[in-house]
């Protein structure tokens, strides 16, 4: 932008917003401009709506993140270029629904602070806790702002750049004075960064949390903001005022302060409701083997009604879907083995128990793996094998996301591209593992691709599992990565860039991209050269054991699992997206999407590259087990277990005994299948 964002930034300062929204907005219309690659003054009405709906529909963001672009490119055109008639038009987005806040108990409150180590952070989140302030508050605490003659705190330009007071405790200023002793300050802040003269970054405190809270093993997702809503709650649950706890957090509005009742265990937890007063039946006994497994919430998960299927749909549906739409062999095959999975058509078995004459069918699975009801026992089964190659590390989360422009091209050549996509992800990592400058250590990589949303659209992408550091190249260290990050992010995405691009370009002259217009494909991919390609990093888990959780949920998941079924009807199909939001698509629509997912037959989704290598599994991959572990990892199994004893530790259901009398084991009968043939 040149001149023009200096312009912008002056107009910026002269209107008086703070300095986190004059970056917000310098950010938002620098790439806004990066994504039309014109000057603002050459773009229109039409340009701002295309950037927005990219926003959208293909970067996801939130609706508070659309909101702030959308204010950005308000100001640039009304006040710094004066040509509100471009904007005049543009709305900003509804306000998204207010979530509850989590809190923490006094006791998780407790162990939190009793997990931090040094006294400055001990410090720091007594603070925040004690006084109920705000990140950018917290950091821009100076020692004069502690009034120990009146036990308060002084809150200097806080939000909506207000003054407050709140109190001060005698045992946070117990601590603060211990801190002071300890580590006395050198600069003007309270709380400073490594660089005395600077303050501590608002990041850092993230970071500090966060390890606190691994450390002290809570299982919510802690950020210091959690802490100021903690300090809220617990005060009325204490019986103050809510209008006393609006003034020392500084809210506007009393609305603001009032969710903190309907998270309050004072207000919500003492209510008794209507249905404690009705007299519930006795409660049948439970069937002997059969044990309830606990859903996210503490209680049983949700189960889909009896007969609400994929499988159910299909049958409905599938006949006319296999008329009007041109199928694949893998999708027709997909479709069949689905409509005929665990019914008399595959046959199976009859369990017969000689003591009391119980008797019950079970028929055989079709173990397509695009079948939702065939995935279960093959997931703990390469779980189990999986095992012996565990390094006892950290992992990280990195998701490579195919852009939008090439999804077309990757549903016509599906193999070409998502082996493509594959291959580039793991080379970019080990690439950026190998360099000196980043790590100089080879990873161990375990990627899956997946190719559907929660909407069950296209969108290719890929999940890589990756080793929080590698081993040298002379095989006698282990060389831990940062605690951070990985590698930065825009790296990432810009050697994975490259490498998908120089691929394609290569297929391209070799005559492997036949159904494509090669004019076309050459113009699209000299435009993805200038755009940037979303790559998300995440460290979810540490440590082996989360590991495998972990991966359990990525490994051998299909497109749609039957639980996400609300309702099915004979002209809508109802399924579960993502925060409690239900999408409804005709039954037709629905398997047209649910198909868009079928692989091609004998691709392999998941791969493992590095250290987890098939190559280097009997020699190199036992080098850095040696070195993170004095003991050796637990052996394979020589033969994989049966799958009833597979069941039974998944669900506690032994299905070898009469669950009626569990007295002797079943005789089993076969039944022979109705089908012909079985499905691939």
């Amino acid at each position: 932008m040149g001149a023009l964002r200096e312009r912008m930034a002056v107009d910026l300062r002269l209107r008086g917003l703070s300095p986190v929204t004059q970056r917000l907005y310098l950010r938002c219309a620098e790439r806004f401009v990066a994504y039309h690659r014109r000057s603002p003054r050459m773009l229109g009405e039409s340009e701002v709506r295309a950037f927005l709906d990219h926003l959208v529909q293909e970067k996801r963001v939130s609706r508070s993140t659309h909101g702030v672009y959308v204010a950005a490119i308000h100001f640039l055109y009304r006040v710094t270029l004066d040509r509100p008639g471009v904007v005049r038009r543009i709305p900003f987005p509804r306000r998204e629904r207010e979530r509850l806040p989590e809190i923490l108990s006094p006791a998780e409150v407790e162990r939190l602070l009793g997990a931090v180590r040094r006294p400055k952070h001990r410090a720091m989140l007594m603070v925040a806790y004690g006084a109920g302030l705000r990140v950018s508050e917290l950091c821009a605490l100076l020692p004069a702002d502690i009034d120990s003659q009146r036990m308060l705190i002084r809150v200097r330009a806080g939000k909506g750049d207000k003054d407050r007071y709140v109190m001060l405790s005698p045992r946070l200023l117990g601590t603060l004075r211990e801190y002071w002793r300890v580590r006395p300050p050198g600069g003007p802040y309270l709380f400073p960064s490594p660089r005395p003269d600077k303050a501590l970054s608002r990041m850092a405190v993230f970071r500090m949390v966060r390890q606190a809270a691994r450390r002290a093993g809570l299982r919510k997702r802690v950020n210091p903001h959690m802490l100021r809503h903690c300090f809220a709650t617990h005060l009325l649950e204490a019986g103050t005022d809510i209008r006393v706890i609006q003034v020392l957090l500084g809210h506007r509005s009393i609305r603001t302060t009032a969710r903190y009742v309907m998270v309050s265990r004072a207000h919500v937890g003492t209510v008794r409701a209507r249905s404690t007063r009705w007299r519930s039946p006795r409660p049948h006994p439970p069937r002997r083997g059969v044990v309830a497994r606990p859903g996210r919430a503490g209680c049983c998960a949700p189960r889909p009604p009896p007969g609400l299927e994929v499988a159910t749909i299909v049958r409905a549906h599938g006949a006319t879907v296999r008329q009007q739409q041109a199928l694949s062999r893998e999708q027709r095959h997909a479709l069949r083995a689905i409509a005929v999975c665990r019914t008399p058509a595959l046959g199976g078995h009859l369990d017969v128990c000689a003591h009391c004459g119980f008797e019950r069918p079970a028929y055989h699975s079709c173990r397509n793996r695009h079948c939702p009801k065939c995935q279960s026992l093959a997931q703990a089964r390469w779980i189990d094998q999986r095992m012996a190659r565990v390094l006892d590390v950290d992992y990280f989360h990195v998701v490579f996301t195919l852009p939008a422009t090439l999804r077309p091209l990757a549903l016509a050549h599906r193999r070409l591209v998502f082996a493509l996509l594959l291959r580039a992800a793991a080379q970019t990592l080990l690439a950026l593992g190998h360099d000196p400058q980043r790590l100089g250590a080879e990873l161990g990589i375990t990627a899956v691709l997946h190719t559907w949303t929660r909407e069950l659209e296209f969108h290719p992408h890929v999940h890589c599992i990756v080793t929080a550091g590698g081993l040298t190249a002379d095989r006698r260290r282990w060389r831990p990565a940062r605690q951070r990050h990985l590698f930065p992010v825009r790296v990432l995405g810009a050697l994975f860039r490259g490498k998908v691009l120089a691929a394609l370009q290569r297929s391209l002259a070799r005559g492997e991209l036949s159904n494509a217009d090669p004019v076309a494909t050459r113009r699209t991919i000299g435009a993805l050269h200038g755009t940037p390609w979303l790559v998300y990093v995440k460290r979810p888990f540490g440590g082996a054991q989360r590991l495998f959780h972990y991966l359990g949920r990525y490994t051998h998941r299909v497109g749609l699992s039957n639980h996400r079924l609300v309702a099915v009807t004979r002209d809508a199909v109802t399924f579960r997206t993502k925060d409690g939001r239900t999408a409804t698509l005709h039954p037709e629509e629905f398997l047209r999407r649910l198909l868009l997912h079928v692989l091609p037959t004998g691709f392999v989704k998941i791969r493992h590259s590095g250290l987890f290598a098939a190559r280097q599994v009997a020699t190199v991959l036992p080098i850095a087990q040696r070195l993170l572990t004095p003991r050796p990892p637990p052996a394979p199994s020589p033969t994989p277990a049966p799958w009833a004893t597979v069941l039974h530790r998944l669900t506690g259901i032994d299905v070898t005994r009469c669950p009626r009398c569990d007295r002797s084991p079943l005789d089993r009968h076969v039944l022979p299948p109705y089908a012909q043939r079985p499905p691939p």
